[in-house]
């Protein structure tokens, strides 16, 4: 093979006259397209059409050198630092510039993904003639854009409907799922899957016999129902009506990404492609400087800080674990957090004013260890015995071994503030008492307390088992101490063995509201 560019991605022409693009970021686990990759990928683009025009290659493929990906997006460090309108379109454009010399090459063009594909990776390879992909478990296609507040503009949300159709594409485009290989293929993205063990021979080959096929015998057929609703500007306009409709539900009209995506379906599908990547470069310019879509970079830095456990507080916290933990209040939001914590290891007690809700807690944890178990998350026994790490009854009694009290009883600051005195008489001096409350003061519920010290706010968020995020509110009175318990729990739950335990935090000073309902951040709808 002949190597025309050592970069990344670098370009080379094999004796089969194949021109391969291959992305492997010797700095990163992943491709992520940063501006020096993109100028890279102009460069090995560029050499690709100078291989064309001399007659070097019959076919260009574009793959990765990573065993576990193909590209796993943009850089997203370089979009939250972009604030100008201006400069993020003319980068949009740059990009959707950059992209659009793939599509003008005249050989047939493949993309050979296994594993993660996603965003900017799923946007070229959707600027390619053909897309194959790996049986593989690990291999995810997806377009995760707005659960960032933004939208595909490398020209995922102009090409994506074009070629799977409407109804499949608001699949990916409105709510940031992830699909495997097979649905992959059978909503019409991938020509081909092949076998894991196979795949670089099979892709080479397809690759090779590229010349001979015939684009449209490849293409997925449509019923005749779904002809009228994509193929008829009626039709369109329906779907998209229902769509809209269901994304304001979900969001109260408060998250614009989806909307914006919407609108340029709905004003640009039946249009030019150059219309419609018009419209992206310009109102995903306009998303990316958006206050909610800074808000949502910002959570997603803290989630990888958690994941990576890079956070500033997290290295600074005890690393001694929570040993016993308090939950007051056994309804659907204590059942959770008490779940949680026991599928972690933590030895929980929850408390409640009447049998029946204590049993209701108790219930709903079960349902969840059930649900865990059949979804091979965890053995049967594993279940059993995590579900026993949990007690319960009626007695203030039951917490007074715990090193953190988390209350969620209703939200009524009366309500609270009565629970919370009465806990603090049960509890050893180096217990720490967190309140769950998603809209009063931490100030103001810390105002009858003995030691308000160590009083903090600790807000889960519904369904806690499904939301990897907790905020811990600082009062005023807040010690260090309090702040860094609330840390430890989250610190031992991502210390289990599942995913479901690594919760990122977010620190804020005392106010009313909880996060999502002052920065505009959706919790529920785009998962």
């Amino acid at each position: 093979m002949t190597r025309i560019s050592a970069a990344n991605p670098n370009f080379q022409v094999d004796a089969d006259s194949i021109g391969w693009i291959t992305f492997d970021d010797p700095e990163r686990k992943l491709n992520v397209l940063s501006e020096p990759v993109m100028r890279d990928l102009a460069e090995a683009l560029d050499q690709a059409h100078t291989a064309e025009r001399e007659g070097l290659i019959q076919a260009l493929v574009i793959q990765s050198s990573k065993p576990s990906s193909f590209i796993a997006g943009a850089d997203v460090d370089e979009i939250t630092n972009l604030e100008d309108p201006s400069e993020a379109e003319q980068k949009i454009q740059l990009g959707q510039a950059i992209y659009g010399e793939l599509v003008k090459l005249s050989v047939p063009t493949v993309a050979a993904i296994h594993g993660i594909c996603l965003g900017g990776g799923t946007e070229i390879a959707l600027a390619c003639q053909y897309r194959v992909l790996s049986d593989s478990k690990i291999t995810k296609v997806g377009l995760p854009e707005v659960k960032l507040g933004i939208l595909p503009a490398l020209g995922g949300t102009t090409r994506l409907p074009r070629l799977v159709g409407l109804q499949a594409s608001l699949e990916l485009l409105i709510t940031g799922k992830q699909i495997d290989s097979r649905k992959a293929q059978r909503i019409g993205f991938a020509q081909e899957v092949f076998p894991e063990a196979l795949f670089e021979r099979m892709v080479r080959d397809f690759a090779r016999n590229a010349p001979a096929l015939q684009l449209g015998a490849l293409r997925r057929k449509k019923n005749f129902l779904n002809r009228v609703l994509e193929d008829t500007l009626l039709g369109r306009k329906i779907v998209l009506r229902m769509a809209r409709k269901r994304v304001i539900a979900q969001t109260s009209g408060n998250f614009p990404a989806p909307l914006r995506i919407l609108d340029i379906l709905d004003q640009h599908l039946g249009g030019s492609i150059e219309a419609s990547l018009a419209a992206e470069a310009r109102l995903g310019a306009e998303l990316i400087v958006s206050s909610v879509s800074k808000n949502l970079l910002h959570v997603f830095h803290m989630r990888e800080a958690a994941r990576k456990g890079t956070g500033t507080d997290y290295e600074n916290a005890s690393p001694s674990k929570i040993q016993v933990l308090g939950v007051l209040g056994a309804g659907i939001m204590g059942g959770g957090i008490s779940q949680l914590a026991a599928y972690n290891g933590v030895r929980v007690y929850m408390k409640d004013i009447h049998h029946k809700a204590v049993t209701s807690g108790f219930q709903h944890a079960r349902a969840l260890f059930d649900k865990a178990a059949q979804r091979k998350k965890l053995s049967r026994r594993q279940a059993d015995q995590r579900m026993e790490l949990i007690s319960g009854g009626l007695e203030y009694h039951g917490i007074s071994s715990a090193n953190l009290i988390v209350e969620a009883v209703a939200e009524r600051i009366d309500v609270k503030k009565l629970v919370l005195r009465k806990a603090e008489e049960f509890v050893g001096d180096d217990c720490v008492i967190a309140t769950n409350t998603s809209s009063l003061s931490v100030d103001k519920l810390a105002e009858d307390l003995n030691r308000p010290d160590r009083f903090c706010g600790m807000h889960f968020f519904n369904p806690v088992h499904r939301m990897p995020l907790v905020e811990i509110v600082r009062g005023k009175d807040s010690n260090r101490r309090s702040y860094r318990n609330g840390l430890r729990l989250c610190v031992a739950t991502r210390q289990g063995a599942s995913r479901r335990g690594q919760w990122p935090w977010l620190s804020c000073q005392s106010c009313s509201g909880a996060l999502p309902k002052r920065g505009r951040i959706p919790t529920r709808g785009w998962r």
